[in-house]
């Protein structure tokens, strides 16, 4: 049996919560049963804790503090879930707080532990930078990252096997694990899988709608609008072809980055209808500065459109599986890359996502890397 513990919500977006509302769609439709993804009961869910502006971005919280506000709903979990963690032989984590919190609770030594993070780049360093943008202090973003350090190191050292969705999607952990004599011996990989994206409009009327023209090549992005996923390359790019009717430009998602204005570029904000927004698209592009695994170019696999994204990371599984995948050298390639490809033709992305991302083979997929773990 196999306990995966994640304080959070299950839900049809990115991060760790949309990887395992995926598995979880596999395991209820596979029949799987020796896997439990066990999150906090409604009640001890995550609690926000409100402060003032300043105050929040400005005082230096002690790291008791910090974790006793989260302790609560790992408690919560434990106790509702004690049964299935205690009879489990594998405890499986999905962020190193989870795990480091979780260890302050209860005895993980006991069992198998795998962790699998799922940022782009150390989460401590992650936070640090998302903190600056969001304004706070330097003061408070350097404590944040400390502490995020502490539970990075913690839970990768102490982790029995570390888990990555492909080989390169680690590329930004190297040096960290080198630092801190973190053993990459124990480094496995597992494909990410997702459910097929079903548009709720079809392409002719999203554009009819938007007033996008039918015959426009259309780039779009849809995800978080932040510097380490690129979308500050996507709006520089959209400015070079401001005169172009030819082109058109359509964004979705939260971020700090603001986009352009201009008369070929539509930026829809956050919308819980991804899949028409990528069906709309000619290409859709992800121009990554650092990569664990895209999520959004499995979608958008799934919906047989054209992706163009960097040679980082986890891309570079990619390298010569499909020509719809067009792999840049460096995200400046981008506007030559919307110039010179050919999205009329038939890019065959969804036969690439059937062959290695259907979620129909999730669950089983998971149950035997789990039982390769414990194999004597």
């Amino acid at each position: 049996m196999v306990s995966v513990i994640f304080n959070g919500a299950l839900a049809p977006k990115g991060g760790p919560s949309g990887y395992l509302y995926n598995l979880q769609q596999s395991i209820d439709k596979s029949g799987v049963d020796s896997i439990y993804i066990l999150t906090p009961p409604a009640h001890g869910q995550k609690v926000a804790f409100s402060h003032a502006a300043f105050w929040q971005r400005h005082l230096i919280v002690p790291d008791f503090i910090k974790l006793k506000r989260q302790l609560g709903a790992y408690k919560a979990l434990l106790s509702h879930h004690q049964k299935i963690v205690e009879s489990s032989k594998i405890l499986h984590f999905h962020t190193t707080m989870d795990m480091y919190a979780f260890a302050k609770i209860y005895d993980i030594s006991k069992h198998h532990v795998v962790l699998m993070s799922h940022s782009p780049t150390l989460s401590h360093i992650e936070n640090y930078q998302a903190a600056l943008a969001q304004g706070y202090s330097k003061l408070k973003a350097l404590d944040i990252k400390r502490f995020k350090k502490r539970v990075d190191t913690f839970a990768f050292s102490h982790a029995d096997t570390i888990l990555f969705p492909c080989e390169g999607a680690d590329e930004s952990y190297r040096v960290f694990f080198a630092q801190n004599k973190i053993d990459t011996a124990k480094i496995r990989y597992l494909l990410t899988s997702t459910m097929p994206l079903v548009p709720k409009m079809s392409r002719e009327d999203f554009r009819v709608a938007h007033h996008i023209p039918q015959d426009a090549i259309v780039a779009g992005y849809v995800g978080r609008k932040s510097h380490i996923k690129g979308y500050d390359i996507f709006c520089e790019t959209a400015k070079k072809f401001k005169d172009e009717k030819r082109y058109f430009f359509l964004a979705a998602g939260v971020g700090d980055i603001a986009s352009p204005h201009q008369n070929n570029f539509l930026d829809l904000g956050w919308s819980d209808d991804p899949a028409s927004i990528i069906n709309a698209c000619d290409a859709v592009a992800v121009p990554n500065r650092e990569t664990y695994f895209d999520l959004g170019i499995i979608q958008a696999l799934s919906l047989n459109r054209h992706v163009i994204t960097t040679k980082t990371g986890g891309n570079r599984w990619f390298v010569g599986r499909c020509e719809g995948v067009h792999l840049l050298e460096n995200a400046d390639e981008l506007s030559a890359c919307l110039q010179e490809c050919d999205f009329a033709q038939e890019p065959h992305t969804r036969e690439l996502y059937e062959a290695h991302f259907s979620n129909r083979d999730f669950a089983s997929r998971y149950e035997v890397f789990y039982k390769g773990l414990l194999a004597p």
